[in-house]
């Protein structure tokens, strides 16, 4: 899957992703990446970048299919927000930030 590895790494370190989803370059804190039905999903703080919708700050759930040029950058997020119970969809938990 794209970039996966690259999740694994930013969420195990606290590292902010930089990708892109369709035509928007989005900065986020990835938290949880896990599995629902055979596919891969990111749940991931938005922190920079632009949507479809306006709002680029908040809570967002990306398919990793969906995510190109997938890259770690070098500034680190402080740690696990309160994602509530966004996560419990998922079948498997993969990784998740501590």
């Amino acid at each position: 899957m794209a970039g996966e590895a690259e999740l694994r790494r930013a969420i195990s370190e606290r590292r902010l992703v930089a990708c892109d989803f369709g035509s928007d370059p989005r900065v986020v804190e990835p938290h949880v990446l896990g599995l629902k039905e055979r596919t891969e999903y990111l749940l991931a703080y938005q922190v920079g970048g632009t949507t479809s919708r306006g709002s680029s700050i908040g809570w967002r759930v990306f398919a990793l299919a969906e995510l190109a040029n997938v890259r770690l950058l070098d500034q680190p997020f402080l740690g696990p927000r309160n994602w509530g119970s966004r996560h419990t969809t998922l079948d498997a938990i993969l990784a998740v930030v501590r």
